[in-house]
Parts: C-alpha cells; sequence; structure tokens
C-alpha cells in the first residue's frame, strides 16, 4: 500500500516537472524567436 502511494506521488511530481517545463520551454520559443529576424535585417561586412 505504502509503496503504490509512493508511486503514485512520483508520478504526479513528474507529469507536474514536464508540466512546468513545457511552459519554460514554449515561453523561451516565444521570446527567442524574434532574435533571428532582427539578425537577418542588419546588413553583413
Amino acid at each position: 500500500m505504502n509503496v503504490l502511494f509512493l508511486l503514485f506521488v512520483i508520478a504526479i511530481l513528474l507529469v507536474l516537472i514536464f508540466w512546468e517545463l513545457s511552459k519554460i520551454n514554449s515561453r523561451l520559443k516565444k521570446t527567442l524567436v524574434p532574435l533571428p529576424d532582427a539578425a537577418k535585417d542588419k546588413p553583413r561586412n
């Protein structure tokens, strides 16, 4: 009983960690997408 409960808690924690990481990843993608476009506008020497 205790082992199953611990496995359940660990599974929930893993889901929450991946959920937070996916939110962070989407925020990083949104902030990093305009940067290459701005670099393309600059003339190269």
